[in-house]
């Protein structure tokens, strides 16, 4: 079970800065397993969720672009009778 980030105490995360003392660590995650990994994959692979407007926007385009098919296909059959 992962613990809240303000929850965990003691612990040094990569790129943490000491600026005095000396300690012993033990590493506990690389690479992807880590928070900056969990953000990189979060960046690389998931799409950010859209906004209303842009959701509104995507509704009006399908809307706009379906009636312009319509329009077209009145024409066309129009014409040929």
């Amino acid at each position: 079970m992962e613990m809240a980030q303000g929850d965990i105490i003691n612990m040094a995360f990569a790129g943490t800065i000491v600026t005095n003392g000396h300690a012993k660590a033990i590493i506990t995650k690389t690479g992807m397993e880590t928070k900056v990994g969990a953000i990189a994959k979060a960046i690389t692979e998931d799409e950010a969720p859209q906004t209303p407007i842009q959701k509104k926007l995507e509704d009006v385009r399908k809307k706009f672009r379906h009636s312009l098919f319509n329009h077209m296909w009145a024409n066309i059959f129009n014409r040929n009778i």
